[in-house]
């Protein structure tokens, strides 16, 4: 279980919809409820299920009376959990896909990713900083369940991994030019020398990290490999003989870029899969020859 921005607790924030893949669940394993903890902490599901349009009103009331509000970015990607997470008993038996489609794709177009930009890693994907791309993979992922075209799920998907390259190679910069800081005697009158030492040292180690590329951190690293693996499973599952194909695309368009790393293994297992294939495979019998 894991808390989002609003402090509610919800199973699933980054997912892969509509029974395809779960990349990133993996991530929040270190904020798991007891059961006594779930019971005092939950509402009863009659109650939660039957709220969700409730909230989703609630959410775009307080979206038009702060039109101007960035952070009405949290508020959206709120209301496209709600709708593709929480089924409404009811009224709506099933969660509505295709309007937490709509309102993943309405953040994609009118948010602008390079906004929330914040230099130090990310420590949780309920970060503005990231609900942009994260919406574009949510996209992508209800676009290949309801099979709208594996053409507008990669066209989603390669947002994604660009807004994610514009973060990587901008973070770089940052680190890798960031000034020293300096001790002087009057922040020694307020700090220990000990903290401002450790600045020193964390400055040392972000300018040693920009220069290898160690910018992302694990939340950040399951975002790319959510972007990277769909890329790959929109040509289909049944096709493990065009993820090459694929990954080969991310390797062109993002080189030196972790989408490029990822990419790199996945052409690695796709060739071992294959590989394990032909191998298994029965020889064809000879024509006019008996079996056995």
């Amino acid at each position: 279980m894991w808390r989002n921005i609003f402090g509610r607790k919800y199973q699933m924030v980054v997912v892969v919809a509509c029974g395809l893949i779960s990349d990133v669940m993996t991530a929040y394993g270190n904020e798991k409820a007891t059961p006594a903890t779930q019971a005092a902490t939950e509402p009863k599901a009659a109650d939660a299920v039957t709220d969700r349009d409730r909230e989703v009103q609630q959410l775009r009331d307080a979206i038009a009376s702060k039109a101007d509000d960035p952070e009405n970015i949290r508020r959206e990607f709120q209301i496209g959990v709600l709708l593709s997470q929480r089924p409404e008993v009811q009224r709506h038996p099933t969660v509505d896909m295709p309007k937490a489609l709509e309102v993943f794709e309405a953040i994609v177009a009118c948010y602008d990713h390079q906004h929330y930009y914040q230099s130090e890693i990310c420590n949780s994907l309920n970060d503005s900083q990231y609900l942009v791309p994260q919406s574009a993979i949510l996209a992508a992922s209800i676009i290949n369940g309801l099979n709208k075209g594996p053409e507008k799920a990669r066209e989603y998907l390669h947002k994604a991994m660009t807004d994610l390259q514009w973060t990587y190679e901008k973070r770089k910069k940052d680190w890798v030019e960031a000034p020293k800081p300096e001790i002087t005697p009057k922040q020694l009158m307020y700090e220990r020398k000990e903290r401002l030492e450790d600045h020193v040292k964390r400055w040392e180690q972000h300018v040693q990290d920009g220069k290898a590329g160690k910018v992302f951190g694990s939340l950040e690293m399951c975002l790319v490999e959510a972007a990277v693996r769909q890329y790959g499973l929109s040509f289909g599952p049944q096709h493990p003989d065009k993820v090459a194909a694929a990954m080969a695309e991310i390797i062109r368009d993002f080189p030196d870029t972790p989408m490029a790393e990822v990419a790199k293994k996945r052409i690695d297992a796709a060739q071992r899969v294959m590989g394990n294939t032909s191998t298994t495979r029965p020889a064809p019998r000879a024509a006019g020859k008996p079996a056995g």
